[in-house]
């Protein structure tokens, strides 16, 4: 696996979690931390006494520093004389590689798709380019009148991505959606967002108008003068919604990447993570 460029972490609930830890054990956990992310891997080894010489160089630590801190330390593990496992890491691990794929599928599509039309443009005649255009431009006009004079009347709850238009080059949204309602909101309190935005249709979806517009506030009451991106905005809702996490609960197996709900977000990355 490629190295991650980056690890989010939650600082306030990492300091929360291992308060009891001394600045070399904090240290050393850190190091541990960003060694597994970075290689995408437990830690392995054919046997106990060679895995804790690699633990010790890893954390930085001499063999007499690692004995004292290793009980310590292994409290953020599941651990085996041959293996050290770090649950939460390895989810947010599975989160990233799922989005990173299919962001590679998504990028290969999308090409595949744009070479196809200029094959299909090239093929084409000079008299049968003029008279498609001809007929687009007809058709665009007739369909941006629509669109201007169009009203909503859907009754469903979903959020509405698609009613969004766009005149000379600038971006029209319709006021009437939920989601052209609460990105305007947003945009009120200093949150850069679009209708478009995918982040703002799972807030939506996920939260609620309300909790979403509540969340927003709070940022702005931090710092009104300060523009906030939708991401950042994320992120405040994740962290009010989910408990803290970082505590590793003891457990004889492994858990299963399929029993445990992975967000097509990357998530945040934190002390027990």
């Amino acid at each position: 696996m490629a190295a991650l460029p980056y690890i989010q972490l939650y600082v306030a609930d990492y300091l929360a979690d291992t308060a009891h830890l001394s600045t070399v054990e904090h240290g050393a956990y850190l190091l541990l931390m960003f060694n597994y992310w970075q290689k995408g891997e437990s830690f392995k080894a054919k046997d106990e006494q060679t895995l804790n010489k690699r633990l010790a160089t890893v954390a930085r630590m001499s063999e007499q520093e690692w004995n004292d801190s290793k009980e310590t330390l292994a409290e953020f593990f599941d651990v085996t004389p041959t293996e050290w496992f770090h649950n939460r890491i390895e989810i947010e691990l599975s989160a990233v590689l799922s989005k990173s794929t299919k962001a590679k599928a998504a990028g290969k599509a999308s090409a595949s798709k744009r070479t196809q039309k200029k094959q299909q443009n090239d093929s084409e005649s000079p008299a049968d380019v003029g008279q498609e255009t001809k007929s687009s431009s007809t058709d665009g006009q007739q369909t941006l009148d629509q669109t201007l004079n169009h009203t909503d009347t859907d009754t469903d709850t979903e959020a509405d991505t698609d009613n969004v238009c766009f005149i000379n080059g600038a971006e029209s949204e319709n006021i009437g959606t939920p989601v052209g309602n609460l990105a305007k909101a947003l945009r009120e309190r200093n949150i850069s967002v679009m209708p478009h935005n995918p982040d703002l249709v799972v807030a939506l979806q996920t939260y609620g108008a309300d909790v979403v517009i509540a969340a927003a506030d709070m940022a702005n009451h931090k710092n009104p003068n300060r523009e906030y991106s939708m991401g950042y905005l994320m992120g405040i809702l994740k962290n009010q919604s989910e408990p803290t996490a970082y505590r590793q609960v003891p457990s004889k197996s492994k858990p299963s990447i399929k029993d445990v709900p992975v967000h097509d977000d990357s998530g945040p990355v934190s002390g027990r993570i």
